[in-house]
């Protein structure tokens, strides 16, 4: 086994990413999520980064605190490259990759939104106009 350090891989970055961005669309600064994970704020730091991997335990903590569910971490992570995908149907124009900046904007509004029935109409209303905008095609 070899003592080198390792370079952190694209899942663990990008899971860290997602963890990040959503710990911020909750308005959780890092030192207050450390705490009520029990680590140190330098360690919660890491995961952020993908410098040290997120143990599915943790991570599990991390979606309950942050009232999400575990696969919220890993959408938009694509497992099979690019290269070795080739003519997949992922490569369709519906596949879903990274969320747009005006998807977060809405998350961001979505989340301050405490109505539950608003909640749920602008759900429903957005659903209705993705559809129609996706038989205009």
């Amino acid at each position: 086994m070899s003592t080198e350090s390792r370079a952190p891989s694209p899942i663990d970055i990008a899971v860290g990413a997602r963890i990040r961005g959503l710990r911020e669309l909750r308005d959780v600064s890092q030192k207050e999520l450390a705490k009520q994970l029990g680590v140190t704020y330098q360690q919660f730091q890491k995961y952020e980064t993908g410098d040290n991997r997120v143990s599915a335990g943790r991570l599990w903590e991390i979606a309950k605190i942050l009232r999400t569910t575990i696969v919220y971490f890993y959408e938009g992570i694509d497992p099979v490259p690019a290269r070795a995908r080739r003519g997949l149907a992922e490569e369709s124009p519906d596949f879903a990759g990274q969320p747009s900046d005006q998807a977060h904007e809405l998350a961001v509004a979505f989340d301050h939104i405490q109505d539950e029935d608003v909640r749920l109409a602008l759900v429903n209303e957005v659903k209705k106009l993705a559809w129609a905008a996706k038989k205009q095609r």
